[in-house]
């Protein structure tokens, strides 16, 4: 996925495991400033213990 298209609140579906949630947050390297994780927030979910973090190589965009 384009790293222009990670930004919160961006629909998502992973590669691997087929979990759909919009982006909740990012983490970029502190010197380079790459993305090196995604913070997702599945479907229907409201408690942040159950977000999940992927790598941004996993992710496509979920297509409407």
């Amino acid at each position: 996925m384009a790293n222009d298209l990670i930004k919160p609140g961006f629909a998502v579906i992973t590669r691997i495991g087929h979990k759909t949630g919009l982006i909740d947050s990012i983490r970029r390297h502190p010197i380079s400033r790459a993305i090196v994780a995604v913070v997702i927030r599945p479907e229907g979910v409201t408690d942040p213990d159950e977000y999940f973090v992927t790598s941004p190589r996993n992710l496509r965009p979920l297509e409407a």
